[in-house]
């Protein structure tokens, strides 16, 4: 069992697990919520509110990507423009999520799903990783359980079941249950390469293989670098905008250095935060970064590509 709780959390790490998130479930949090946020008012912000969304999305993007108190002026445009002018875009409830806002982001994920149940396959996979957040992972596996029925016309369909089994592998992997998560992944592993949508077919089997690391380091010992040789050796993924392609740098059978490559447009930090973390670790363990889990994912399993085409076992 010791042996499977310490594969289990080698994932957790990798997919950018969160520790609790205080007290009380997800829904009463929801239940709590009040708008606009109690630092709302000190918040100041300087973009004329009189120009169109579409103008005021590269500024929100670029707060949202600084953090800090910049990404709360992001996030007050973000409330004026989605819920004082209704102007809320697509990506309205992610990108409150990359702005730190996961109560907000939950109440408008479950809001849309109560309403239109098929489909919307990011927003259910954001649920599920919020109430994973909250210590809720029954709910998270009956949420996305639910999800594998309610698929959206094809051919969007075998994509979303992809995910979903995706997802609940990365669930039962929290739990310890190596068996489900195999099961699950190896499910997502099969349906990948059979998404037939014209603009994800291309990178439906890089999908594949980030899944398969999954399962590889759910189901093998930690990796051993000790014996591999000194130099630079390349891996790359898949994030949201596109490849993501590293460097990993290896002297004296230790981890010494990693530089990342990417067209993300906001990564939350995870292209600074997570190659540190593994070089401080000597681990593929990365700590959660709200609203960036694919990038992290996508770091990730860059590296283990690195490592292990490298000769690492």
């Amino acid at each position: 069992m010791q042996k499977r709780r310490v594969r289990a959390m080698l994932i957790l790490g990798m997919l950018g697990s969160s520790a609790a998130a205080g007290e009380g479930g997800l829904a009463e949090a929801v239940a709590k919520l009040k708008l606009p946020p109690a630092w709302f008012d000190g918040v100041k912000v300087d973009f004329d509110t009189n120009r169109p969304l579409k103008d005021a999305m590269p500024v929100i993007q670029d707060l949202l990507d600084a953090g800090g108190e910049k990404a709360k002026q992001g996030v007050k445009l973000l409330y004026i423009y989605g819920e004082e002018k209704k102007q809320r875009g697509d990506g309205y409830p992610f990108f409150l999520l990359l702005g730190g806002q996961d109560v907000w982001a939950a109440k408008l994920f479950l809001d849309t799903i109560a309403k239109y149940p098929e489909g919307h396959t990011e927003m259910y996979i954001n649920l599920a990783s919020l109430y994973v957040k909250y210590e809720e992972p029954q709910k998270a596996l009956e949420l996305l359980t639910t999800a594998l029925t309610k698929p959206p016309r094809a051919p969007w369909d075998v994509l979303h079941r992809a995910k979903m089994n995706d997802k609940l592998g990365d669930v039962y992997a929290g739990l310890a249950n190596t068996d489900k998560a195999a099961e699950h992944y190896r499910a997502a592993i099969e349906l990948f390469p059979k998404v037939m949508v014209p603009n994800i077919r291309p990178f439906a089997q890089r999908y594949a293989r980030r899944t398969e690391a999954k399962l590889e380091l759910l189901t093998r010992k930690a990796l051993d670098i000790s014996k591999l040789a000194d130099g630079v050796y390349r891996g790359s993924s898949i994030g949201y905008g596109g490849p993501i392609e590293l460097e990993v740098t290896v002297k004296s059978g230790r981890i010494a250095d990693i530089k990342v490559q990417h067209k993300e447009r906001i990564d939350q930090g995870a292209s600074k935060i997570a190659p540190r973390q593994i070089i401080e670790r000597q681990a593929l363990n990365v700590d959660a970064i709200s609203g960036a889990t694919v990038t992290i994912q996508a770091i990730v399993e860059a590296t283990y590509r690195a490592l292990t085409e490298g000769g690492a076992k």
